[in-house]
């Protein structure tokens, strides 16, 4: 063999050393795939436990916001008034109307993408931050051609604390409206602020009703918490502390998962109540 030869096989050889060969790369792409496929579902859920961490942390802070504003007003809690302040964020911890199922409400001055309406309202100064109010896991948006983005807020306020039920509601209720932070016995097991089911949250009230012992509306939900942390919620409470509550009946709602309840499975919707109110009785 001469040397020109032996120079030429040396250089294929060398050639062929320099890259790889389609099955190589097939091959190679395969595993890459495969560790893909192994690894998004656990950065998923850590996202997801990330989120629901914030989300918490949020939530907190607006329920020791909210302290914060009874210490500076004689024990006074912020008011909590519906859809009669609309535009009124002096009179309310949040004011604005949020969702367009009320066309004349939502029109009149839109709170769905303007976080003016919570914070220029009662609370503002004592919560500080606008990112406190949403969830970082709602990315909602409601199905109607009036709303392109995302709600601006997620959670809405205990009906009962600073509430305004108005003349019926109040009738036909056994218990009366949290005034002054003194007036709750447990401040640790009645609950503020709550992230609300982004189908229906509108004003800053989380609906709740308490009627007469051994009536259904008792066993049921009125506004349905959203569970988008592993089917959890987060929920601040009267003494300042949060804490995620795990629901054992959901739903889906416009692909948002909500607590529910059933005729043969309260146990939730009571739960909330006996949250909701001193007073409750089952």
């Amino acid at each position: 063999m001469t040397s020109d030869t032996v120079s030429r096989h040396s250089r294929k050889r060398a050639d062929r050393s320099r890259g790889f060969t389609l099955i190589e790369l097939l091959v190679v792409i395969a595993i890459i795939a495969i560790l893909a496929g192994m690894l998004l579902p656990a950065l998923g859920k850590a996202k997801q436990k990330a989120q629901g961490t914030m989300c918490l942390s949020n939530v907190k802070q607006l329920a020791l916001a909210h302290t914060l504003y009874g210490g500076d007003q004689d024990d006074r809690m912020p008011p909590n008034i519906t859809a009669a302040a609309i535009t009124a964020t002096n009179t309310s911890w949040c004011g604005g109307w949020m969702n367009p199922g009320n066309l004349f409400l939502f029109l009149n001055g839109s709170a769905a993408t303007n976080s003016d309406f919570f914070m220029h309202a009662l609370m503002g100064r004592y919560s500080g931050a606008p990112k406190l109010y949403k969830c970082p896991s709602d990315k909602f948006i409601f199905p109607s051609p009036l709303i392109t983005q995302t709600y601006v807020r997620s959670v809405a306020l205990n009906t009962y604390v600073g509430g305004t039920l108005g003349a019926a509601a109040s009738a036909a209720s056994p218990v009366r409206e949290y005034r002054r932070f003194s007036e709750v016995a447990r401040p640790a097991g009645i609950f503020s602020f709550i992230h609300e089911d982004p189908n229906t949250i509108d004003e800053g009230v989380f609906s709740s009703p308490i009627v007469a012992p051994g009536l259904p509306g008792n066993l049921a939900f009125g506004n349905r918490p959203a569970a988008l942390h592993g089917g959890a919620t987060s929920i601040g409470f009267m003494d300042g502390h949060a804490e995620h509550r795990r629901w054992s009946l959901l739903t889906m709602n416009n692909g948002v998962p909500i607590a529910t309840s059933t005729a043969s499975n309260p146990d939730d919707a009571v739960w909330l109540k006996e949250r909701t109110h001193d007073g409750f009785v089952k």
